[in-house]
């Protein structure tokens, strides 16, 4: 583990796996990237793609492109070790330019730790994107001078319990955002469509563009009711689905 002030070792993190692969939604679909996927999130959302990442694993999983794993690791993690890992995998494979932290939700990590690791991985010359569901307002002005790129998944009081007032507080977690930042709206049914039209006057009230319409993988949705709600404000707006859940491409 890392160090933190008056030498206290800084807590580690909750690493569920770190993989290879391509990026599979918003602005760099299709781009090399390396995950760090955490466990642990704040929300149920009803159309969670990775729920067994909610636990935390005794060791996490490091996987090559093939989706071979090649080591494990003791959790809770040290930043350093993280790093060390992704460095070694760049040795190993093709060179990748981005590590992408997601989840989980990487903000319910331990401060000190998050911000060591991203700290480490920009000075080994690495982007760093941030993939959070943007509903810890309060943490948003720690991670705006660290995180490359942030992409932020907008919530829906459809998408799960207890989420009226999620827009708002996505977008209050925006407002104090100065870093590259992009959204994602999901789209599980009609339901959402109503509040989808709220949350996008806002994104744009707010400047943040490209914004992404993501229908929900297995779901249905009528082509006039996305290209009606894809052009509703005059911003960069487009509908893209999860790419990596039609090739499959993520190794298992």
């Amino acid at each position: 583990m890392g160090t933190g002030g008056r030498g206290r070792p800084t807590p580690g993190l909750n690493v569920y796996e770190v993989f290879l692969s391509l990026q599979g939604e918003g602005k760099f679909v299709g781009e090399p990237q390396a995950f760090v996927r955490f466990s642990g999130c704040n929300l149920r959302c009803a159309y969670c793609d990775e729920p067994a990442s909610r636990s935390s694993r005794r060791r996490a999983l490091i996987r090559r492109v093939s989706g071979e794993v090649e080591l494990e690791l003791p959790v809770p993690c040290g930043p350093e070790d993280v790093v060390e890992v992704l460095v070694e995998l760049e040795d190993l494979e093709d060179t990748f330019g981005t590590v992408s932290l997601t989840g989980g939700e990487p903000l319910v990590q331990p401060w000190g730790a998050l911000k060591e690791l991203i700290e480490r991985l920009r000075e080994r010359g690495f982007r760093v994107l941030l993939e959070t569901n943007a509903s810890l307002p309060d943490r948003a002005p720690l991670i705006d001078e660290l995180a490359d790129v942030v992409s932020a998944d907008v919530k829906l009081p459809s998408h799960g319990p207890n989420m009226d007032d999620f827009p708002d507080r996505c977008l209050r977690f925006l407002e104090r955002i100065s870093a590259e930042v992009y959204a994602k709206v999901v789209l599980v049914d009609e339901e959402c469509y109503q509040h989808a039209e709220s949350a996008l006057k806002g994104l744009h009230r707010l400047g943040v563009e490209p914004i992404y319409l993501q229908p929900a993988t297995g779901s249905e949705h009528d082509l006039e009711d996305l290209w009606e709600l894809a052009g509703l404000v005059n911003a960069d707006v487009r509908v893209l689905p999860q790419v990596h859940k039609l090739v499959d491409f993520i190794p298992r």
